[in-house]
């Protein structure tokens, strides 16, 4: 989740709605004979419907970062894990490049080296992700905030996924209706 995304979609949204006025006007003082209430109505109510999503995401920013910064010790200990353990792994690659240095005698000594990196390499893999999953979910507090902070990702996925549907064809509508403008003949007026 970022601002900056929910800015971008409001300034495409404004964008996308004054380009429509604009295309509007032009067509009505070329008295362009269109069905004007239903396109207005239609881009409106795409317009009503992308505005209040984005205002949603807005709101579940909020949402999400308070969270975020309430819980700041809980992931603060999910980073501590993660460290650890590859703090861990970075000593293990260290501890193998060394062994084998010092008992090496050929290439075959590298190989059986480097299945025992990846056997090692796996195993820490397993360990960080038992060891955080439990500690995601050793309570009923911690087993709540991470369902918490998942459902606002999906809400804020799915209300971005409206807003930027109606803004696609907010600027679907404008094609369409520029392509109105463009098919009709360019007529010149004479002046006296």
């Amino acid at each position: 989740m970022k601002e900056e995304l929910n800015n971008l979609l409001l300034d495409e949204l404004d964008e996308a709605h004054g380009l429509f006025d604009n295309i509007i006007k032009e067509m009505q003082s070329r008295n362009i004979s269109y069905p004007y209430e239903k396109v207005i109505e239609m881009e409106e109510n795409s317009f009503h419907i992308s505005y209040n999503a984005i205002s949603k995401l807005g709101e579940i920013y909020e949402k999400y970062n308070y969270i975020k910064e309430e819980n700041e010790e809980y992931f603060s200990g999910e980073k501590k894990i993660l460290v650890k353990y590859i703090f861990l792994y970075i000593v293990s690659i260290i501890f193998i490049k060394v062994f084998s240095t010092s008992l090496s005698i050929a290439k075959i000594n590298e190989i059986w080296f480097a299945i025992v990196g990846i056997v090692l390499g796996s195993t820490n893999a397993a360990i960080i992700f038992k060891n955080l999953n439990n500690y995601r979910n050793d309570t009923k507090e911690k087993r709540e905030l991470n369902n918490q902070l998942m459902n606002l990702k999906e809400e804020y996925d799915r209300n971005y996924d409206i807003a930027t549907r109606e803004i696609n064809y907010m600027f679907s509508l404008n094609r369409n209706l520029l392509s109105e403008i463009d098919s009709l003949p360019n007529i010149k007026v004479l002046k006296k």
